[in-house]
């Protein structure tokens, strides 16, 4: 709690320092309790999500009432790990406690929507303020055209060059991923890297209940589970190769495993 407590405390404070500086403290309440709902909200959504447990987990018989653990540390729990991911992520800091991608869907969309909304709940030091400055912007644009009023944000009125300028910090990031991505999924590299593979080769624990419901998650998914030489498996044994389907084979083939 000090951890995430020291990494909100500058970032929350700048909503505050922003309003006295602009001459309005409102405006700067403002920007902190928005901020604050969208944290709180994250996080009831992670810890409802991640209580409930893994549906297709339930499917199969395994015991889900203690929720979804995987990836968690047990002195942290969901709800420590809840409140960690939606904070870290919402400050573009980085720092993890529990494992993102082991998260169900639900859980792992939030940390997601933080980042790609901009980390603009608290975010950095002075980033998340400038970030949530400029959905202001647009907000106070928008709602002036609707009442067909000049916009004002701060006694200042906001016309088309401040727009622009709006719009453009509002695409660029997007623009850079989306091309980023498509570079990514259309090159070779980029392809084979969509793998996911999982080898055991004498694990400790390969056969306990937990792995082998992992492979028939794997199984249900249209992935492939087999043995090392390509047979089906028997969830029993402790060595067997399982992955999304694209490169079975050839991973079959290079035995990376040895014989």
């Amino acid at each position: 709690m000090r951890a995430i407590w020291a990494m909100l405390v500058v970032s929350a404070a700048l909503p505050i320092t922003f309003g006295q500086l602009g001459g309005d403290g409102r405006q700067g309440r403002a920007l902190l309790i928005t901020m604050g709902l969208f944290l709180i909200a994250g996080v009831a959504i992670v810890y409802g999500a991640e209580t409930s447990g893994n549906p297709l987990l339930a499917k199969l018989g395994v015991d889900a009432s203690a929720g979804n653990v995987e990836g968690k540390e047990v002195r942290f729990g969901q709800a420590l790990s809840a409140l960690y991911i939606v904070a870290t992520t919402g400050l573009s800091c980085g720092a993890v406690n529990a494992m993102h991608d082991s998260f169900t869907p639900l859980g792992g969309m939030v940390p997601m929507v933080m980042m790609q909304v901009g980390e603009v709940v608290f975010g950095g030091v002075g980033s998340g303020l400038y970030g949530m400055l400029v959905f202001a912007l647009l907000a106070v644009f928008i709602a002036g055209l609707m009442i067909g009023r000049t916009p004002e944000y701060l006694g200042k009125k906001i016309e088309s060059y401040e727009m622009k300028l709006t719009s453009v910090a509002i695409l660029v990031t997007p623009l850079v991923v989306l091309l980023g991505t498509a570079i990514a999924v259309g090159a070779v590299a980029g392809k084979a890297g969509v793998a996911n593979v999982v080898i055991t080769v004498g694990m400790a624990g390969a056969t306990t209940p937990v792995r082998r419901a992992g492979a028939l998650v794997v199984a249900e998914a249209g992935g492939r589970v087999t043995d090392l030489r390509g047979r089906p498996a028997l969830l029993e044994q402790p060595d067997w190769l399982a992955s999304n389907g694209l490169v079975h084979e050839a991973m079959l083939a290079f035995r990376p495993f040895g014989d």
